[in-house]
């Protein structure tokens, strides 16, 4: 990815979540949900809040608080 698309390199996110041959579908779902996707979620949310707001630390504390 640095080689190729350096200026997404900072931007990439990798998330331990097992094949279906090592783990169940259902734990793998479960794995996602639980860490990935909240942490995405918050981000999105981040972004949404600075954008709406200039840059509001409240709004980033209270987003925090409901995806951790």
């Amino acid at each position: 990815m640095n080689e190729r698309f350096p200026q997404w390199a900072d931007n990439i996110e990798y998330w331990l979540v097992h094949d279906i041959d090592k783990t169940s579908v259902l734990e793998a779902l479960e794995q996602i949900e639980k860490h990935p996707l909240r942490k995405l979620f918050w981000k999105i949310e981040q972004k949404l809040s600075k954008k709406r707001s200039g840059f509001d630390l409240e709004s980033e504390q209270q987003v925090k608080t409901n995806y951790s």
